[in-house]
């Protein structure tokens, strides 16, 4: 008898331990399906104060929406939202592409010193700047007596996500045909390297060149003397003018290109592009950014809803 009323406490014991052990995996697996994901974004860090500030603003009115921007090597790999810097860029078959935005890339040097002084003395038209950043025809450049070359240090990006390969294209050249010295990682730190260097010279976005709150040149940079126009040498000391005449005038030597993001097909992703493009794009002048047209705005709104469509 007490054989058979321990071997039923077993039995039920044994039958509440498997009952509670499937209760509790059914109740985690309902939590993460309710869970919203954090969904990653990988962007150069000139454009990465202004995706900050969608997302804040993005989230007030849709918490349920998680984004981010990534941080470390592994994130970056794992994003699923990526920034793209030219219309021409490579991106995963089957993910598509939106554009929110265009910047534009500026050649400078430090200020007051021996790059700029040397530099001072020129008016560098569109064939000058080519000839000053990349190598060149080697017969032409022996017969060439301008020795500027020789007197300033050519830097430019090494990484995936630098500007140097929409710099380069916008002249006809490969990034592979800088002339100087690549820095690998951000091209924010291309500032540092020709701080550095007297003879030093780079080019960089308008976020990285200009102070986004006083809205002026950062203090120890100087825009190379470009010959494109006294309109455009009179805003150069002002970002919110500079941005105006490069909204409305096309300035030779200044490459502006188109700025975007490359995801896969997914609802929440959508709406948050679909808002960056409704709303979002009224922060662009603010973080250094130019707009897009109406037109094309309207464009790649289109894209996101025939992308929506399909699913």
């Amino acid at each position: 008898m007490k054989k058979n009323l321990l071997t039923a406490a077993l039995s039920l014991a044994l039958s509440l331990n498997v009952i509670g052990a499937w209760a509790e995996d059914n109740t985690g697996s309902n939590e993460s399906a309710t869970i919203n994901p954090t969904y990653y974004v990988n962007a150069p860090r000139f454009v990465r104060p202004l995706v900050e500030k969608w997302i804040g603003e993005y989230q007030k009115s849709n918490p349920e929406a998680h984004f981010a921007i990534a941080q470390t090597a592994a994130g970056k790999k794992k994003s699923s939202v990526s920034v793209i810097l030219q219309e021409k860029t490579e991106v995963t078959p089957g993910a598509k592409t939106v554009f929110f935005a265009q910047y534009a890339i500026l050649p400078v040097t430090s200020k007051d010193s021996q790059a700029e002084k040397v530099l001072a003395k020129k008016s560098l038209n569109t064939k000058s700047l080519k000839k000053l950043f990349f190598v060149g025809d080697d017969v032409e450049e022996a017969d060439n007596k301008d020795k500027t070359l020789e007197q300033v240090v050519v830097y430019a990006g090494n990484s995936n996500g630098s500007l140097a390969a929409p710099f380069a294209s916008y002249y006809g050249e490969q990034a592979d045909n800088f002339r100087g010295k690549r820095i690998s990682g951000d091209d924010f730190y291309l500032n540092s390297a020709i701080a550095e260097d007297p003879k030093g010279v780079t080019f960089n976005a308008l976020p990285n060149v200009y102070d986004l709150q006083s809205r002026q040149l950062k203090d120890n940079l100087a825009v190379l003397p470009i010959d494109a126009g006294q309109e455009f040498k009179t805003s150069v000391s002002s970002l919110d003018n500079l941005i105006g005449v490069l909204e409305n005038t096309h300035v030779k030597g200044i490459p502006v290109e188109k700025i975007g993001f490359s995801y896969t097909n997914n609802r929440t992703i959508d709406a948050f592009v679909s808002w960056i493009l409704s709303q979002g794009t009224g922060y662009n002048h603010q973080f250094g950014l130019l707009k897009l047209s109406e037109k094309e705005v309207a464009q790649e709104s289109t894209k996101v809803d025939q992308y929506t469509a399909q699913k």
